[in-house]
């Protein structure tokens, strides 16, 4: 037993370590800290407020948007704001904007995603104001300005143009009070250039003709008016059969009837108007065959749109190859030397040039036969058929003898010109004029052009790379008179 007031021995059985305690004050818990709990408490109350003023703020610009969706803007102008406000916003703001939108989404009840993008974008554009007022406002002044000027660009409708493609071929014609010019552009498409009463217009044929044989690329063009005012086109359709259209008033073209003709693939065409004995009038066209002949298609009274045609040979070729026709010019004048029973034809291939009388029975046109203007060794012309021609055969004759050119000619033409005929010929240098049976003038249009159309009022037109271009003959020769194609007036 241990004596009164000194301690017990330790228990030899008991670890001596278990008796080791430590009695000591407990430090409490960072946040059960008295500073802490008030900073923590200030801290949530902030955020509530803060939240409370975002959602106001969300709340007014939703309305805001709204009434501006209600104005005739268009949808692409909003998108080009929003993009335009987006980027002068800074990092910073977008990812406070980002942190209000989580907590807007986590504490607010679930909208549709039209309102989500809404309000989104509504925070950024906010954000983006209060911390970049300036650049915003500048972003907003062009977006502005961009939007009208778009809108308004938009509804101006700029004046189409129809260049010719570079294997266009040109027709032209007067109607005593209207002309009209046709030319191939790049789509294949026939384009039509007409003056009347003091105006012109240009529009695409297919846009007023509506269903109609489309036309061969590269097509060659003829047209002529009828004594009644009526213009004809004639030209090869995609299967290479020659196709009629004609029109009667300006902008009213109608499709006729289709001559069933076998042409070769190279062939080119003339058309001329033939007024013929006791009112028997015609169109006359010229074209080459596969065999490698002339023959002319007489479309009787086609002016009512149900055209009659017949056939007739009319020369050949001097060197008749099947298919091979590129280097053959034609040119046919109806009513020769105001003649109402002759047709003159002007051919040039290889063998050079040479002309044609072709003379019409007096009430009908079936009875058409040709003959060839060359000369003879007593009185120095004849025909092969009758010497009734000698005198206008003998001017025709000789003019095409003298304008031969060492070049050789991509197109030939024949127009009424005064009180006798011009013989015009394309060639690599130009367009060379020649007067038959008015005087002996002559002149020439120099350029690049690869087709030419001319009208009986003396324009020449012509197609050069990439527009047309008009020509007025006048008492000193030849004047330019402007482009056809990208301007308003000639």
């Amino acid at each position: 037993m241990p004596k009164p007031g000194m301690p017990a021995a330790p228990d030899p059985r008991v670890s001596e370590c278990v008796n080791h305690y430590y009695f000591a004050d407990q430090q409490p818990r960072w946040y059960q800290r008295r500073r802490c709990f008030w900073t923590a408490v200030a801290a949530a109350a902030f955020v509530v407020v803060a939240a409370a003023v975002v959602l106001g703020v969300v709340l007014s610009r939703d309305g805001h948007v709204r009434q501006s969706s209600a104005a005739p803007l268009p949808s692409s102008s909003a998108a080009a704001a929003e993009t335009s406000l987006s980027i002068h916003t800074p990092a910073s703001s977008q990812d406070l904007g980002a942190l209000l939108s989580s907590l807007l989404e986590t504490h607010s009840a679930p909208s549709s995603s039209g309102s989500s993008t809404i309000s989104t974008s509504a925070i950024t554009s906010t954000t983006s104001i209060n911390t970049s007022s300036t650049s915003t406002s500048t972003s907003t002044t062009s977006t502005s300005t961009s939007t009208s000027t778009s809108t308004s660009t938009s509804t101006s409708t700029p004046t189409p143009t129809y260049p010719p493609s570079g294997t266009s071929k040109v027709a032209a014609a007067f109607a005593g009070n209207r002309r009209v010019v046709l030319w191939q552009d790049d789509q294949g498409g026939l384009v039509v250039t007409e003056w009347h009463a003091g105006g012109r217009s240009q529009y695409r044929l297919a846009d007023t003709l509506g269903a109609s044989p489309p036309p061969r690329h590269g097509t060659p063009l003829a047209a002529a008016a009828s004594n009644e005012g009526v213009v004809h086109v004639v030209y090869f359709d995609a299967h290479g059969a020659v196709a009629h259209v004609f029109e009667a008033a300006p902008g009213q073209w109608t499709a006729g009837s289709s001559a069933a003709v076998t042409a070769s693939a190279g062939s080119p065409l003339s058309a001329a108007w033939h007024g013929g004995e006791q009112g028997a009038a015609s169109l006359v066209v010229a074209y080459v065959t596969a065999e490698g002949s002339v023959r002319l298609a007489l479309a009787g009274d086609p002016d009512d749109g149900d055209a009659r045609w017949e056939t007739f040979a009319a020369a050949p070729l001097a060197r008749a190859v099947t298919g091979q026709t590129a280097s053959t010019c034609l040119a046919v004048a109806g009513d020769w030397r105001s003649n109402a029973s002759t047709i003159y034809l002007a051919l040039e291939d290889d063998g050079g040039r040479l002309g044609y009388e072709c003379v019409t029975g007096e009430r009908s046109q079936a009875k058409l036969r040709c003959a060839q203007t060359e000369r003879g060794e007593d009185s120095g012309l004849r025909t092969q058929d009758t010497e009734e021609f000698q005198g206008r055969a003998y001017a025709v004759l000789t003019t095409l003898d003298t304008a031969h050119t060492a070049q050789s000619p991509r197109q030939i033409s024949l127009v009424r010109f005064d009180d006798g005929y011009m013989l015009l010929t394309l060639d690599a240098d130009g367009i060379l004029e020649r007067r038959i049976g008015s005087g002996s003038g002559q002149g020439r249009i120099r350029g690049g052009f690869q087709a030419m159309g001319a009208t009986d009022e003396g324009y020449v037109f012509a197609a050069g790379k990439d527009n047309v271009y008009a020509f007025k003959r006048g008492p000193a020769g030849w004047i330019a008179q402007g482009k056809l194609v990208g301007v308003e007036h000639l």
